[in-house]
């Protein structure tokens, strides 16, 4: 198996030892177990919002690190209308099918 090193190639030293000059260290706002606390709080969003999406940020593998995930719910065929006008169909005679 071939290392990173070996995989960027002649790219290695412009990606591996790049330094940003253009954004300054102090205006980044890191994610950590605070971050609602720390990067929301002084919005003008609702108890209940912040309450809501400090549940976000606890739940699941990536709990209390400050990243959040959320993956997009299917929106296939099931949701089509033509789906719901066959289910409508057959629902009489067999209404498990839907």
């Amino acid at each position: 198996m071939k290392s990173i090193i070996e995989l960027l190639g002649e790219e290695r030293a412009s990606l591996l030892d790049h330094q940003c000059q253009t954004i300054e260290k102090s205006r980044l706002t890191l994610p950590g177990p605070d971050f609602v606390s720390r990067v929301c709080t002084n919005s003008d969003r609702k108890a209940r919002v912040l309450r809501s999406l400090e549940t976000l940020f606890a739940y699941g593998r990536l709990s209390q690190t400050g990243y959040l995930t959320i993956l997009p719910m299917d929106q296939g065929f099931e949701h089509s209308a033509d789906h719901q006008q066959k289910c409508a169909v057959t629902k009489n005679k067999n209404p498990r099918s839907c």
